[in-house]
């Protein structure tokens, strides 16, 4: 289970949806602009927050701005029972549609109480595993903007995916974001990731670009930050240089960054 996690408005649904049109497309999907690696797969779109219309209606965007005009393959199942009360009903969808890779949109709705519950958290988590499959799980930040919640949130997923909206980094008409890989289990920290989804009349596209190129640089590791700085500097630079431009991105006094630097 994958943790995808954003405050409202970054368009994580939205790229939810484009994964699992990528996902369900699988051999018939070619983009290396995208620098993704796609394993093909039967997908199951587990919907609490809007309507099937309004779902299709994403979809057939992220179609046309991938070129692809055939309907979409992702089997849609409008949600309302928890999902510890559905689990039989999911899991026999699962069975007869040879599903491969479940999303749930979102946790907040689907978990049978409240999320800063262990108990009611654990039971959401339990049913994910009953189910058995890949699954990427939405959900949203708290008012202080970190991952809403018990800490069995993140406990029980086997990974964590922040998105975070960047500004200005792409142009008027487009929401933009970085996505930045704050746990793992089975496999590696992967590195960030900067998004835009434009909106174009009928049609949304996806431009994959770098994270250090937007506002939301400062959020880079601290060995990133300096592998970028040297490496796109045209002459070297001193420790000094390094703390003050890093202490500007992260928006810290220098002192508090020297150590790590």
């Amino acid at each position: 289970c994958t943790i995808l996690w954003a405050d409202g408005g970054t368009g994580k649904s939205y790229f939810a949806l484009f994964l699992a049109t990528l996902i369900s497309e699988g051999q018939e999907y070619v983009n290396s602009e995208h620098g993704l690696l796609i394993k093909p797969g039967n997908v199951l779109y587990l919907d609490y927050e809007t309507t099937q219309s309004s779902v299709a209606s994403r979809v057939r965007k992220i179609h046309r701005g991938l070129g692809i005009e055939r309907a979409s393959r992702i089997v849609y199942r409008h949600m309302e029972l928890p999902l510890a009360q559905d689990v039989d009903a999911i899991r026999d969808i699962c069975h007869r549609r040879n599903t491969d890779v479940v999303f749930l949109d979102s946790m907040g709705l689907g978990v049978a109480g409240e999320l800063e519950s262990s108990t009611e958290v654990l039971d959401f988590f339990r049913a994910i595993s009953a189910i058995g499959k890949t699954s990427l799980v939405i959900t949203h930040s708290n008012r202080s903007g970190t991952l809403f919640g018990s800490a069995y949130t993140s406990n029980a997923a086997r990974s964590v995916v922040e998105a975070k909206k960047t500004g200005g980094s792409w142009g008027e008409g487009s929401i933009d974001f970085a996505l930045f890989h704050r746990k793992a289990n089975d496999v590696e920290l992967q590195p960030a990731q900067s998004w835009s989804m434009k909106f174009e009349g009928d049609q949304v596209a996806y431009t994959r670009g770098d994270v250090f190129q937007t506002d939301a640089a400062g959020s880079l590791s601290y060995a990133d930050l300096v592998y970028r700085i040297l490496n796109e500097s045209a002459e070297p630079r001193t420790r000094e240089y390094l703390e003050e431009t890093i202490a500007g991105l992260k928006d810290l006094a220098v002192d508090k960054v020297r150590r790590n630097v």
